[in-house]
């Protein structure tokens, strides 16, 4: 009878043991699979992202010096022809 009840813990403790190691083998799983997407967004996507956002701040730069510029431009123009008016 306690041989009985000992092999019924025995197979229970033994498939406990089983769903355990699955459980773990899926965490692995997932692990592995988040590790690979975040050495993918720090080796690859976040510096990426910094390059496009230099060269974007660069074009952006290059906007702004050039509509001064442009200003600069269209204010000499409108002061020569007030001198001119004036003369």
């Amino acid at each position: 009878d306690s041989a009985i009840k000992y092999l019924r813990a025995l197979l229970s403790t033994r498939e406990h043991i089983r769903v355990v190691e699955q459980k773990k083998a899926a965490l692995e799983k997932e692990l592995r699979d988040v590790s690979i997407r975040v050495n993918l967004f720090e080796k690859v996507l976040i510096p990426r992202t910094d390059v496009n956002i230099k060269k974007i701040k660069v074009f952006l730069g290059d906007q702004q010096l050039s509509a001064v510029a442009q200003a600069k431009v269209a204010k000499t123009k409108i002061e020569m022809r007030k001198k001119e008016a004036a003369a």
